[in-house]
């Protein structure tokens, strides 16, 4: 009988402490799809920029200063802008961006899947969202060179790594839950919430600003965000607490001093990039 209540208390244990290994190598193997794809954007794109750069040096060694600028106003559209250029065959970066995306899904949509026959739907909905953010995060194509160098100078707490369960106020817990790659953000300005000081920024090198706004209040957000000038993305991180999630918005800004008003308790929130990129 002891023998047998054993075997018992083993098999229960091992049916108990299933589900968190497999949601260990689910977490593992999203982790891994992640890495692939920002790593193969960020090549696909690096590849683009060399093949427009190969073009201007034969522009040049041409004598062609109407070719050197077409392609430099079509590299600066891409690195700032995501359009694609003309100029050169964009076949190859855009086959390159679709399978990156498409292996992506497949990984994404079997553990969607597995999910679902395992009760865990909630969980299921988050793979989901997640996937959908990061497809629409590929049509805004940002490089290092589009981001503005600048100094927060007044305003905020700490800069903080933009990192999954981190914390997004100095006052209140809401955590970053849902952060898209592929994109060159991995530091955000964490500030109290409820703060009412402006933020002040000092350009030190022409480029985007990008921020992320809860969406919590539309009727504050929409007059704020055109009042200031601020242009929509497609980017959107999930945080606890925040049923709506956070946009991101930008705003080119060339040097100088700036002021960015707070709005309700929610920011904005500036997005930086890798240290080493500033």
């Amino acid at each position: 009988m002891e023998s047998f209540r054993l075997i018992l208390i083993a098999i229960l244990s091992a049916c108990y402490l299933a589900p968190s290994l497999s949601a260990q190598e689910t977490d593992a193997r999203i982790d891994k799809a992640r890495e692939q794809f920002t790593s193969a954007i960020k090549e696909a794109r690096a590849d683009l920029i060399e093949e427009l750069d190969d073009k201007v040096e034969s522009a040049k060694r041409r004598g062609s200063l109407e070719s050197v600028e077409a392609l430099n106003q079509e590299k600066t559209a891409f690195m700032q802008k995501g359009s694609l250029p003309s100029l050169v065959r964009t076949t190859a970066y855009s086959a390159d961006i679709k399978r990156a995306t498409d292996d992506l899904s497949d990984v994404f949509d079997e553990v969607i899947e597995e999910a679902v026959k395992n009760d865990m739907v909630e969980q299921a909905k988050k793979y989901r969202d997640e996937l959908t953010q990061i497809k629409n995060s590929v049509a805004n194509v940002i490089t290092p060179d589009a981001l503005v160098t600048h100094e927060i100078v007044e305003g905020i707490k700490e800069i903080a790594p933009l990192r999954l369960k981190s914390e997004i106020y100095s006052n209140r817990k809401y955590l970053w839950e849902i952060i898209p790659p592929g994109l060159p953000f991995d530091r955000f300005a964490r500030m109290p919430g409820s703060g009412k000081t402006p933020l002040k920024l000092k350009v030190n090198k022409p480029g985007w600003v990008y921020v992320a706004l809860s969406s919590a209040k539309p009727e504050l957000s929409t007059p704020y965000l055109k009042q200031e000038s601020w242009e929509p993305t497609k980017i959107r991180y999930n945080a606890t607490n925040a049923t709506n999630g956070y946009f991101v918005f930008r705003k080119w800004c060339d040097v100088g001093d700036y002021q960015i008003a707070r709005l309700n308790f929610s920011g904005p929130i500036p997005l930086l990039p890798k240290a080493e990129e500033q």
